[in-house]
């Protein structure tokens, strides 16, 4: 059950859960609403927090990259350019040409839905992704409380980048 306490999605397919619940169960959803302008005419706590969230979850720091040396590439289906997963590499051991990938600084939960608009598929290969580098098993459980101690954890997120990323 949701925690009463935090802001939750008030209709819909996810009526009742929380923002950071949706982003690490259906991050194209949560993508989708604040594209559509869903929440520009709610409540303000409903916009700002499905846009922090929606910030947050494009942030995701490389765990265990204190030295700055990891980074992100997200490899594609060479046929439909749709995501299939992303791996953390050393960044002087990989040839981003010979993998047919991008590369990035953080873990971004919105390539999928940036490489193809409604893949719900590249969603779940890059949850996948995220709780076997974040927990060591793909199969991780995201309950409503493990979602929210995610986001709450500042360690998870590349917070200069996103003050970059909101003017700060």
């Amino acid at each position: 059950m949701p925690d009463k306490n935090l802001t939750t999605v008030p209709f819909g397919k996810h009526k009742g859960r929380t923002f950071s619940w949706v982003a690490l169960h259906d991050p194209d959803w949560l993508y989708w609403s604040i594209e559509e302008g869903i929440w520009e005419d709610k409540v303000l706590v409903l916009k700002e927090e499905a846009h922090m969230i929606g910030l947050l979850s494009q942030n995701i720091a490389i765990p265990n990259n204190e030295e700055g040396n990891l980074k992100v590439l997200y490899i594609t289906d060479t046929n439909t350019g749709k995501f299939q997963t992303f791996e953390v590499v050393d960044a002087s051991e990989w040839d981003s040409y010979s993998y047919g990938g991008m590369v990035s600084d953080v873990i971004d939960l919105s390539m999928p839905r940036k490489l193809s608009t409604y893949d719900k598929t590249g969603g779940r290969l890059m949850l996948s992704a995220l709780k076997f580098y974040y927990y060591g098993d793909e199969s991780y459980r995201f309950t409503e409380k493990r979602c929210h101690e995610f986001f709450t954890n500042r360690t998870h997120f590349d917070l200069d980048r996103l003050k970059k990323a909101v003017g700060i």
